[in-house]
């Protein structure tokens, strides 16, 4: 997977290929089962559902893209009661999580986190849903739960997200050091140029120079 800025965009790239691709997937599956009886018929009904699940996420997304909170809920408990055993299940959780934090609603938005973690079959998903359930908890000041989410560290196209929280994280518990120690860790793995970067270097500064060493006389 590409480096990106932040999980957002993971999640973008995410729900984008799945746009481009789940249909296929869906289509390979029933090819691969063509042995079972009555494969026309099931084939037929199986891209009925996929076309009708595909719809109801273009509704939710739309809806995310007006603000439109009630919306939102409404399409996403709706494809969640009829698509959940689709691949829409984890993403729309994602959605909806991220509405009901808006919304105020932290538990709902933390037992959706938790469900894509435990049950998403995509791995870059259960770490979306990883990092976001620990900046929630960390933003209620549950700042243990939250460490506990980040273990164990992250790689890859992950490993800035992580480690930026980490340093938030530790800033607060008064650990300076590995606060900067996270920070530029998590330096290494962005562009060059960017938000990311530039938010990166003003942590690091606002924390100074790494004290000198005293020298016992």
């Amino acid at each position: 997977m590409e480096l990106y800025e932040s999980e957002e965009q993971q999640v973008e790239a995410l729900k984008q290929w799945w746009k481009e691709n789940g249909r296929g997937i869906i289509f390979g599956l029933v090819l691969g089962l063509g042995g079972v009886g009555g494969w026309g018929l099931w084939q037929d009904r199986t891209h009925a559902r996929a076309e009708a699940a595909s719809i109801r996420y273009e509704q939710l997304l739309q809806a995310m893209e007006r603000k439109d909170a009630a919306a939102v809920t409404e399409h996403g408990e709706r494809l969640l009661a009829d698509f959940s055993d689709t691949g829409y299940a984890p993403l729309t959780r994602l959605l909806l999580a991220k509405n009901d934090y808006q919304e105020e609603r932290h538990e709902a938005a933390a037992a959706h986190l938790q469900w894509v973690i435990d049950n998403a079959p995509d791995t870059a998903l259960k770490k979306t849903a990883r990092l976001r359930l620990a900046r929630l908890k960390f933003d209620r000041g549950e700042t243990a739960a939250a460490r506990k989410l980040l273990e164990p560290p992250e790689d890859g196209a992950f490993l800035a997200s992580f480690e930026e929280l980490r340093g938030d994280i530790l800033l607060t518990q008064k650990d300076s050091d590995g606060a900067r120690g996270a920070y530029t860790r998590a330096l290494v793995h962005v562009p060059a140029s960017g938000p990311a970067r530039q938010r990166l270097e003003m942590k690091l500064d606002e924390l100074g120079p790494v004290a000198a060493a005293v020298t016992p006389s």
